[in-house]
């Protein structure tokens, strides 16, 4: 029962580390005239990480009881799935922080621009590894739906 608790806590947790992703990735990007491509893949690839996390909590929340609340929840902690998804959206976030711009500061501001295309293979596994903790989220709560 409080791996069951213990998986919803993350999931609530995951919601708010991913809202604060996109709000502060969307912030860079409204904020910069070309914003790297890549970020706005990882941050539309968190958006619907987002999404599904959203429909995970809607989920357990109508389900009334906690032995109800699905063994996939303590399955997917048990699995590491909520970990990983965890790191993948800080390296995410972390990747913002690397491209913003200080004010002021226009030599850093320059040598995080010319960094940006260099991490282009990091980028590129963080975002599979988005895609794919997104559709393992979605192939549980598929299959705890039906």
């Amino acid at each position: 029962m409080g791996e069951v608790l213990g998986a919803v806590s993350a999931i609530a947790g995951l919601i708010s580390l991913s809202g604060t992703v996109l709000a502060e990735g969307y912030a860079f990007i409204a904020t910069v005239y070309r914003a790297p491509k890549e970020l706005r893949d990882l941050l539309c690839e968190s958006a619907a990480l987002d999404a599904v996390l959203d429909q995970i909590q809607g989920f357990v929340d109508e389900t009334t009881s906690i032995e109800n609340k699905s063994a996939k929840l303590k399955d997917l902690a048990q699995a590491g799935v909520i970990r990983e998804c965890q790191e993948s959206l800080l390296l995410v976030q972390i990747s913002i922080i690397r491209c913003q711009q200080v004010k002021g500061e226009e030599v850093r501001n320059l040598g995080r621009r010319i960094v940006w295309p260099f991490k282009e293979k990091e980028t590129k596994e963080a975002l599979a590894r988005l895609s794919r903790i997104r559709g393992h989220l979605a192939t549980i709560l598929t299959a705890d739906m039906t």
